[in-house]
């Protein structure tokens, strides 16, 4: 609501950039970087720790990213910061007869099977795209990796305001999600009820990072 306002104050025609994707679309989008939503959260932040500064007061931000989420859209040179050819392929479907029956209706693309329950709540929830091909994917995954990239450079001038003075030695910085998004893996995309995990190289057990080296190593 206050980003929108803002953006109204800025002169920006709102229906020319917003609700104008499908809730999968992905590429290049036509909004200016400086009137992106990580920028203006990251203002807003700075601004807030110049207030509690200036007022030698103890001060508790809640900086809210809404990036990377659908649509996987974001600004050049953002969209096309990330190569194709380095992105990782996608994690395989893997044996589901040990899973409870609802992976594999999933894997079909059926969603949380027949429970009309967990179907009425599956609205952008996890799903299959057999649509995508291997390019898709790519542009996808490079794109989104864009979004990230977006969004560290505006928590980086967040940090280089606390660094700018000291503040940042007494500040506690806490980063947190809500979810991540499949990307792909195990032919899947959004977010969603299944948990999987990637068998480490070293422990050679599931290691909760989803990556093939383990954290410790």
């Amino acid at each position: 609501m206050h980003y929108g306002a803002w953006l109204r104050e800025q002169g920006v025609d709102i229906g020319a950039y917003f609700g104008i994707h499908d809730y999968d679309h992905f590429g290049p989008w036509a909004l200016p970087e400086n009137h992106h939503g990580s920028a203006w959260v990251a203002d807003r932040s700075i601004a807030a720790i110049d207030r509690a500064r200036e007022a030698q007061a103890p001060f508790f931000i809640w900086s809210s990213f809404q990036d990377p989420h659908n649509p996987y859209v974001t600004p050049e040179p953002w969209a096309s910061l990330h190569e194709l050819t380095d992105m990782p392929a996608p994690h395989p479907v893997t044996d589901m007869e040990s899973k409870p029956e609802f992976y594999g209706s999933l894997a079909r693309g059926a969603f949380y099977g027949e429970d009309p329950e967990l179907e009425d709540k599956a609205w952008g929830d996890v799903k299959i795209r057999p649509e995508m091909s291997e390019t898709d994917i790519q542009e996808l995954r490079a794109t989104y990796y864009g979004m990230v990239s977006l969004m560290d450079r505006h928590i980086g001038r967040i940090l280089d305001r606390l660094e700018s003075d000291g503040t940042i030695e007494e500040t506690v910085i806490i980063f947190a999600s809500d979810h991540g998004d499949y990307l792909g893996d195990h032919r899947l995309w959004g977010k969603g009820l299944p948990t999987y995990t990637k068998a480490c190289s070293v422990c050679r057990s599931s290691c909760r990072t989803h990556t093939a080296r383990h954290p410790d190593k």
